[in-house]
């Protein structure tokens, strides 16, 4: 938590999500080329800490005309 203040202004308490010493992350993805013109794309994404995980998804197709 930090305390800070505006010039001329009372003092604000400002807190946020905990930092992580030390995380690893692994970012993997995959595209298709279906056709000439049109491509799939799928990707994974997972970042680990000692105080916080995430995970993530995302699916992309794309059609050139």
């Amino acid at each position: 938590m930090s305390d800070v203040a505006w010039q001329d202004s009372t003092t604000m308490h400002i807190s946020g999500a905990p930092v992580n010493q030390a995380s690893t992350q692994l970012d993997i993805g995959a595209v298709a080329r279906l056709t000439r013109d049109s491509a799939f794309k799928v990707s994974m994404n997972h970042q680990r800490g000692d105080r916080a995980r995430e995970h993530g998804i995302t699916a992309h197709y794309s059609f050139a005309f």
